[in-house]
């Protein structure tokens, strides 16, 4: 679980430093940044964020939904 926990922290900042990134430039040519949503609604850095709870979860605690 520690592991899992640490590649999600790792994907998550490398998440979040990409849309820094992003939103620095957009800010250096006066536009404004708007995130890429994934089909469920939510962009790679809230995603990462949420999914937090599941690797804590063990595998007979998983429901369908």
């Amino acid at each position: 679980m520690e592991v899992l926990q640490k590649i999600r922290i790792k994907h998550r900042w490398e998440a979040m430093d990409f849309e820094n990134q992003l939103i620095l430039q957009a800010k250096s040519e006066n536009k404004i940044y708007i995130s890429q949503l994934l089909p469920n609604g939510d962009s790679v850095r809230q995603l990462s964020d949420r999914s937090r709870h599941l690797f804590y979860k063990s595998r007979e605690k998983w429901t369908q939904s």
